[in-house]
């Protein structure tokens, strides 16, 4: 079995103290650049794995933050339960995360309180859980001065400076439902999308990956913007059944209001209906046979990925030294389809 390389090997190779070697895997002061790059190529070379437990007692705890929106809790209550859930397996390595909620309207004044939230509680690396609304440009760039690392849990829907974005494969979820309705619903199939908003990336991508894939099999497909609103996924769902769709599939968290309809005109043997996420209602709607599946965003992984993604970050370019380490821009999480059997 081969034997772990240690400090003492690292040292030995170069002919140098411990303290030296130290120094430069932790980034701590004392040596010059020139021996610090030397350790680490070393290190390297050797193939030297740091122990993590080790380093997180001699350095200052991490402080997450945590930006999220205070709305849509259908679909951010289960990332921050899966953000949650990293933060305590990261404890033992010193790691705090704190959560700050975003109203609809970031207006001036509350862009400066939670500007001054970042400095007051000393905010190494922050997370941002983009929701449809906009963030305003001033806030953006003050965020950018204040120099403080950027993850994004989930899609942007604007231009925002970060290190990386962890979101769900938009198109994937798209094909998945395609697929499905493919070999449940009525032929020939005529399937409606009820998206959100075009103008928004995510909604775009899934509405046109499935479109496009239902076409693939020789079916007709047609787009309905639902603005994320309740009462317009309703009147889409309705408009739908009324010009013959036999198939729907709600590509947004609105999925109850387009439920409600098809169970209220009793249009569940006519309509091949899929949906998005897996909430308390939406089960009701699966065990009464209105809702054949839904496509599970895996929001808990998202959130999972993102909070490890930026402890991974923070640690490789601050804690040893290794600013030459690379980060992936993008992690793709992949959608799940579920159908009964998969929420009882």
């Amino acid at each position: 079995m081969q034997t772990r390389v240690s400090v003492k090997d690292i040292a030995k190779e170069l002919n140098i103290s411990l303290s030296t070697v130290h120094k430069a895997l932790t980034g701590k002061n004392g040596i010059g650049e020139a021996r610090r790059k030397e350790v680490l190529e070393t290190a390297h070379r050797l193939g030297y794995e740091v122990n993590s437990v080790a380093q997180s007692l001699a350095r200052k705890d991490i402080r997450l933050g945590i930006f999220m929106p205070n709305r849509w809790q259908e679909y951010f209550e289960a990332m921050k339960e899966g953000m949650e859930e990293e933060i305590r397996k990261l404890k033992k390595y010193k790691v705090e995360g704190l959560f700050y909620y975003l109203s609809k309207d970031l207006s001036d004044k509350e862009a400066e309180k939670a500007l001054s939230w970042i400095r007051e509680e000393n905010i190494d690396v922050l997370i941002y859980c983009p929701s449809i609304y906009a963030l305003n440009q001033a806030f953006l760039d003050a965020l950018k001065n204040a120099k403080v690392p950027v993850f994004l849990a989930g899609s942007s829907f604007q231009a925002i400076e970060r290190i990386a974005e962890i979101h769900v494969d938009a198109p994937l979820s798209g094909k998945i439902a395609a697929d499905f309705l493919r070999h449940t619903a009525k032929s020939p199939l005529t399937a409606a999308v009820l998206a959100g908003y075009m103008s928004v990336r995510p909604h775009k991508e899934k509405a046109e990956a499935f479109c496009e894939r239902i076409r693939s099999f020789g079916g007709t497909a047609t787009v309905f913007e639902t603005e994320d609103d309740a009462d317009k996924t309703y009147a889409m769902a309705k408009k739908a059944a009324e010009e013959g769709y036999n198939a729907i599939y709600v590509a947004t968290a609105t999925s109850e209001s387009a439920c409600r309809y098809i169970e209220e005109e009793g249009l569940q043997n006519e309509i091949s209906l899929i949906c998005t996420d897996v909430f308390d209602l939406l089960k009701g709607y699966m065990k009464r046979n209105v809702v054949k599946a839904t496509i599970y965003q895996n929001q808990e992984k998202v959130g999972r990925s993102a909070v490890r993604a930026a402890y991974d970050y923070l640690v490789k370019t601050h804690s040893y030294g290794m600013e030459e380490e690379t980060f992936a821009d993008t992690i793709s999480i992949r959608p799940t389809l579920l159908m009964l059997a998969d929420i009882e």
